[in-house]
């Protein structure tokens, strides 16, 4: 370790508090000014340094982008059967942490029961901006209720049966929470 000017300390303190408050791009362009700087006076390793923390700016900078896209509510909604009884899970997504948990009981096994409840559930709850289901709904009833949802939300609601990645990965924890 070495001893650090108490001015060059307070710059930095102050150039994380600005990257803490969002003003990036200056955080990042002072950085490029210095790695070019310090290329110039043939400080390699300081330039190696600053383009390292350039690069690690660029990766959160691409994580935001990933989490911006993220950031709506989502709803999954699984149905788990035995011989005569249906269980039906909830897990409400509020930008990408599961909020909550509900969880319905029918004393009956019906192969239409999900898109019944999906139009009940939603004529008395908040309709997310996407629902994603473990199973797909009956003929053409699947573009009747995305319809009907989107009208009720104001906006448009997609209805996502996942074949694989992340929202797969939402259907088997409900189907695991419910056993």
């Amino acid at each position: 370790l070495k001893d650090v000017d108490k001015d060059v300390y307070l710059k930095q303190v102050e150039g994380a508090k600005g990257f803490l408050r969002g003003n990036i791009a200056s955080v990042e362009k002072k950085l490029k000014k210095e790695m070019r700087e310090a290329s110039k006076r043939m400080e390699f390793e300081v330039a190696l340094e600053k383009k390292k923390q350039i690069g690690a700016i660029e990766h959160l900078k691409e994580k935001q982008k990933v989490d911006l896209l993220k950031s709506f509510d989502q709803d999954v909604i699984v149905k788990v059967e035995n011989e005569e009884k249906s269980l039906v899970i909830v897990l409400k997504i509020k930008k990408e942490i599961i909020a909550e948990k509900k969880e319905y009981r029918f004393n009956y096994v019906d192969p239409e029961l999900i898109a019944e409840f999906v139009k009940m559930y939603y004529s008395q709850n908040s309709v997310p901006k996407e629902i994603i289901l473990e199973e797909k709904f009956f003929g053409d009833e699947s573009n009747v209720i995305a319809k009907y949802l989107t009208k009720l939300r104001g906006g448009l609601v997609k209805i996502i049966i996942p074949q694989r990645g992340e929202k797969l990965a939402l259907i088997r924890l409900a189907i695991r929470n419910a056993k």
